[in-house]
């Protein structure tokens, strides 16, 4: 009797057997937790379209910005998040980057949007 319910199945509990690890071995034994339940599976209520749709570039207005200013060839003012200011004219926008012209002397610069702090027009007279 006593070998029939030491093979007894319990509902909830991990079916293994113990055995002694080696030193290189770990053992991760967890009982499924009643609290986490499985992904629902999608439904046609949940692919239904919203109010409205985002842009397919994620970027609607941000590029908008982006594209006046590069086609108007108008003096810009980009602050990175080092502290480091560069102004010059929006050569073309990426949907990760721009590229800026500077005067003569200095380079031109791709700058990655992800170290953008802010960009504005310039305002100091040419």
């Amino acid at each position: 009797m006593n070998d029939s319910k030491s093979s007894r199945l319990i509902p909830g509990q991990p079916i293994y057997k113990r055995s002694k690890p080696s030193p290189t071995q770990a053992i991760l034994a967890v009982p499924p937790s009643p609290a986490i339940k499985p992904a629902a599976p999608e439904t046609a209520a949940r692919s239904k379209p919203s109010g409205h749709s985002a842009p397919v570039n994620g970027f609607g207005s941000e590029r908008a910005y982006l594209l006046k200013h590069s086609a108007a060839r108008t003096p810009m003012v980009v602050a990175l998040r080092s502290g480091t200011v560069i102004r010059g004219r929006l050569a073309w926008v990426d949907t990760y980057s721009i590229k800026i012209e500077r005067q003569c002397p200095e380079p031109n610069v791709l700058v990655f949007k992800g170290a953008i702090d802010y960009i504005h027009r310039d305002v100091r007279p040419a």
